[in-house]
């Protein structure tokens, strides 16, 4: 008798990149952001205004209270920035918040193994540019504070 110990073929999952900081330099931002206006993802990275943040609040990105935005995945993984909305409501903040639809699989495994077995999805699984947005900087990238999470489950 044949055990089956990964996915059904329709069974879906798919990874995720989170990530929120502050930017400090807007010409050094638009320069990663258009890194990935040539690319083809469907996710962008976005920059907003703390205000546009807090008008535009929804399930993935918007004002806790409490002075922190947060962005999160559709795992309900969340990321926040403290921020001081009495001061800020006009400065710049990088969103990221990339869902990618791989399937089932994942460099000979499976997603549903990586996650529910605790194996670690590394951050040499994301490519350019995506892999970027593990590795912002002030220096480099003019968006202080950076935070970010990644992973991946199954979606459906």
């Amino acid at each position: 008798m044949k055990i089956r110990t990964n996915f059904v073929s329709n069974s879906s999952s798919s990874s995720f990149i989170i990530g929120i900081g502050k930017v400090t330099n807007p010409i050094k931002a638009k320069k990663l952001l258009n890194k990935f206006n040539e690319s083809t993802f469907y996710d962008q990275p976005k920059i907003k205004t703390l205000s546009e943040i807090m008008e535009g609040s929804n399930d993935y990105l918007g004002y806790l209270g409490n002075g922190l935005i947060f962005v999160e995945s559709f795992t309900e993984q969340r990321v926040t920035l403290k921020v001081d909305p009495a001061t800020e409501l006009n400065d710049l903040f990088f969103i990221v918040d990339i869902t990618n639809d791989e399937g089932d699989s994942y460099e000979g495994s499976t997603l549903h193994n990586a996650v529910y077995e605790g194996d670690a999805l590394p951050e040499s699984y994301f490519d350019e540019p995506q892999s970027l947005l593990l590795n912002i900087n002030e220096k480099e990238h003019g968006i202080f504070q950076y935070v970010f999470n990644f992973g991946a489950a199954r979606n459906g």
